[in-house]
């Protein structure tokens, strides 16, 4: 009888902790899977539009590409007019179109809630003194070499509007 309860609480035991060695096994898994690195290709797709996070591996591409860059400094989790130029224009066709043939897209993002590597908040941060954003959305060009070209925000009418107002710009 002593046997047996020894041998039930050692399997009890065992079997704890081998959920907790797991469980603490995906979690660092999660962490470190979860926050991306400035120094890693970090692309999302939006509504068919690809967005770098990487600061320097973007203007690269501009360069090599000899395309403009298109800075979107924005507060993706809490700010309702960078939700509402989404909504209204980088998510539509009009827009991802136009921009994968003429602009390297930059996501700046200043979120909330989501996490982030410290990398990336440092390099945003930098990036937001930088340019002087004082406010969200703010969309900055730059040209293919990273000189400013012009400063944007949220604007009426929607993509196609958008887009004629960000070709002004680049002219």
């Amino acid at each position: 009888m002593m046997r047996e309860k020894h041998n039930l609480l050692r399997g009890t035991v065992l079997g704890f902790g081998v959920l907790l060695a797991a469980a603490s096994f995906f979690t660092a898994v999660k962490l470190n899977a979860g926050s991306p690195s400035p120094k890693t290709s970090e692309v999302t797709k939006s509504a068919g539009a690809l967005w770098h996070e990487n600061f320097e591996e973007a203007a690269a591409l501009a360069k090599r590409e000899k395309k403009p860059m298109l800075l979107y400094f924005t507060g993706s989790d809490w700010c309702g007019w960078c939700k509402k130029l989404h909504a209204e224009v980088l998510d539509r066709p009009e827009f991802t179109k136009w921009a994968a043939e003429n602009v390297i897209l930059v996501k700046l993002d200043f979120p909330r809630r989501k996490e982030q590597s410290e990398e990336i908040k440092k390099q945003n941060e930098e990036l937001a003194g930088k340019y002087q954003v004082r406010g969200f959305p703010t969309v900055i060009l730059l040209n293919s070499r990273g000189r400013e070209i012009a400063t944007t925000s949220y604007q009426p009418g929607g993509a196609a509007a958008y887009v004629t107002h960000l070709k002004s710009l680049l002219k």
